[in-house]
């Protein structure tokens, strides 16, 4: 009673610092993504997701490949956890997006940034040249390192790498980061995980 009570306040909290903040789904409640009563183990992680969107026949979408990205042999494959969530509703069938917000078509995560695929030290270490900072030692410029503020608990790269949904989500985009693709807000971003 006592936990279920603390979720009601710190999600009721999360929502009114969206609002103040004017993050971009600020207009959403917390169970357009969560579920409070679903056992973790039912949504597939800790946070409870909400699996409505998610389940409503998402396409299989083609993936990110380039022949360096292909050469790591990593755990690519469809859209998992908080991404899944994610392309839940901006898979473009979602009748509560408008404009390009809701437009990630079946083809189009071939051109986007991979998600989805296990990030760590064996990783980084197999990157041609060092490409790659260790996750498990890297600072991510948020407190922590990659791995306990941008990877998800299975340590994977998500959507939610970069977009944080939440209050504290800048801009448009509402990524983790400031970011212009002009200036070197831009790079700075894109080099904590890469350092090249």
């Amino acid at each position: 009673m006592l936990k279920s009570l603390r979720m009601v306040v710190i999600c009721t909290l999360a929502g009114l610092a969206g609002i103040a903040a004017g993050a971009g789904h600020d207009k959403l409640g917390c169970g357009d993504c969560h579920v409070a009563h679903t056992p973790a183990e039912a949504s597939g992680s800790g946070a409870l997701w909400n699996l409505q969107h998610a389940e409503d026949g998402l396409p299989a979408f083609q993936l990110y490949s380039s022949p360096s990205f292909d050469a790591l042999t990593t755990d690519i494959g469809q859209p998992d956890g908080p991404s899944k969530i994610c392309l839940g509703c901006h898979d473009g069938s979602y009748q509560g997006l408008s404009g390009k917000r809701g437009v990630f078509s079946a083809s189009s995560l071939a051109m986007t940034h991979p998600v989805s695929f296990t990030y760590d030290g064996s990783l980084a270490r197999r990157v041609r040249s060092g490409g790659l900072n260790d996750p498990s030692r890297t600072a991510s410029g948020l407190g922590g390192t990659i791995a306990e503020d941008l990877l998800d608990e299975k340590g994977k790269v998500q959507c939610t790498s970069c977009h944080d949904v939440h209050s504290t989500g800048k801009g448009s985009s509402m990524l983790r980061f400031e970011y212009s693709a002009r200036s070197a807000a831009g790079a700075a971003m894109c080099k904590t995980c890469h350092n090249r």
